[in-house]
């Protein structure tokens, strides 16, 4: 028998989690990132121009260091994605003028500008088991010395891709997945955390 979580109608859509939303927890606290909007940047690393360009729109500069990110002011983060690609996360407000300013900026440039946020949901894991957690459904080394703040990799977690970060070393971490899986993912951690494991809020 598979150990992955069979999905109902009753739990589809992250608006049911919403709507059952439970008080923080100290064990394993899920955060859904509904204030974040997602924005995929392609381009070229070695042009200066590009790089000054998307710092000069969003205040933050392109991780070049694969694996890792930046994080600027007012809750944006831009994560490496791989040697040309990149994922700007950004306060839903901020989206539509930073995908316009950033077309504009570019367009001279080789680069593309896509917003993923209508498909992207980010959720922030944290808790002292939350690391325990993440384990059983990724093959990531979680390990503090292997994993530290200021990291991302790009991953499968329960037969999901996911973008994970390490946030703090508290620790917390946020995982970026497609919409269409979140509440997958969502029903994973509840069934592995157990029923009073894991609480789950929203911002």
């Amino acid at each position: 028998m598979s150990d992955q979580p069979q999905l109902g109608v009753e739990s589809y859509g992250v608006e049911n989690w919403l709507s059952k939303a439970t008080p923080g927890d100290p064990r394993v606290d899920v955060r859904v990132r509904t204030d974040l909007g997602h924005v995929n940047v392609r381009g070229e690393a070695d042009n200066l121009s590009f790089l000054a360009a998307i710092e000069t729109v969003t205040g933050v500069s392109l991780p070049l260091t694969p694996n890792t990110y930046q994080m600027g002011e007012g809750d944006l983060r831009a994560l490496w994605l791989g040697p040309s690609e990149w994922l700007l996360m950004a306060p839903s407000h901020r989206i539509d003028g930073m995908v316009s300013e950033l077309r504009t900026g570019l367009h001279d440039a080789f680069a593309a500008i896509n917003d993923l946020s209508g498909g992207m949901v980010t959720l922030e894991v944290s808790g002292p088991e939350s690391t325990d957690l993440l384990s059983k459904g990724c093959t990531l080394d979680f390990h503090p010395l292997s994993f530290t703040a200021g990291q991302c990799a790009q991953s499968g977690f329960a037969k999901a891709n996911v973008l994970i970060a390490k946030l703090s070393n508290e620790p917390r971490y946020s995982i970026s997945v497609r919409r269409t899986f979140a509440d997958y993912v969502l029903t994973w951690m509840t069934a592995r955390a157990g029923s009073d494991g894991l609480a789950i809020t929203s911002v």
